[in-house]
Formats: C-alpha cells, sequence, structure tokens
C-alpha cells in the first residue's frame, strides 16, 4: 500500500463550481471509488475523491461552500502495482468556473513497485532438544509489506 500525500496549492483561486484532477497514477491495484476517503487537510474537496483505476485518476469537487486559494494537502492510500512498472509522475489540473492547465507535480515518480513482497527477518527456536520429548518450535518473520486477512504461511523442510 502507497499512501500518497499532495500539496495543492493553484496558481489562482478556484471558485466553484471547480473540479481538480490528478492522472497518470496508472498501474495501482486499488479498485474504482465514487467515494475515496481522503486524509490532510482536503476539506475544500470534503475528504472524498472519486478514483478511476485504468487511468489512474483521483477527480477532487470542490464544495460549493468553499474557495480554493491556499494550500491544501491531499492525501490518498492507493494499492501498490502487482508487479514492476516503471514510476510514474502525475499531472494535476482544475477546470470549472476557472481553468488551470495540465502540470506534471514535481514530486519524485511514484508507484514503481520495484521490489516484490519478501521476508527480511526469519527465525526458527525450538524448546527442547531432548530425544521422545515433546517440543514447541516457534517461527518469528518480519515481511517488507504486511500480510493480508487470510494470508497463507507454509512451514516445509
Amino acid at each position: 500500500l502507497s499512501v500518497l500525500s499532495f500539496t495543492l496549492r493553484p496558481s489562482q483561486p478556484l471558485v466553484p463550481p471547480a473540479t481538480v484532477v490528478i492522472s497518470g497514477l496508472t498501474g495501482t491495484q486499488t479498485f474504482n471509488s465514487d467515494r475515496m476517503f481522503l486524509a490532510g487537510s482536503g476539506a475544500v474537496f470534503g475528504h472524498t475523491a472519486t478514483w478511476r483505476q485504468a487511468n489512474g485518476t483521483l477527480t477532487l469537487a470542490l464544495l460549493p461552500q468553499y474557495w480554493f486559494s491556499s494550500e491544501e494537502v491531499v492525501t490518498v492510500p492507493l494499492m501498490n502495482p502487482g508487479s514492476a512498472q516503471p514510476a510514474v509522475t502525475p499531472t494535476v489540473w482544475a477546470f470549472g468556473a476557472v481553468s488551470i492547465a495540465p502540470t506534471p507535480l514535481s514530486a519524485t515518480p511514484v508507484l514503481a513497485a520495484q521490489v516484490p513482497p519478501a521476508f527480511i527477518s526469519l527465525s526458527l527456536s525450538e524448546r527442547s532438544q531432548v530425544q521422545s520429548f515433546p517440543n514447541t518450535l516457534s517461527l518469528v518473520f518480519e515481511c517488507n509489506a504486511p500480510l493480508q486477512p487470510g494470508a497463507i504461511v507454509t512451514v516445509s523442510g
């Protein structure tokens, strides 16, 4: 899971009706949503957005009671790609009563997902080495990504 934060500051005030679009977030495994929750200070957008997986587009609608003229931080969780891909550089633009031309975000490219899921530490210990005596084995491991509910870990050998 990647939690992406975007700091948005329009070059001119946006007044309702206005829509801000962040596109180019391609390759994620996050399914479409008409009400994706936004963390951060995104109150002018009602803390929700529309997400479209196919084209990697996050659409934020300015609430009718707000003008958007200062800095807003929008944070959104997106599931990383299932396989390695080149990193992407998102683009942001706005349209409505005022339009702002598409602009590449100046942040570091994101969503490369170059590292496959793996165990990063693993240890196995036992309580007893006495012949014909019950033994308890303890396996402790750490992954570079959270295991999802229902994940199965198989130990063999």
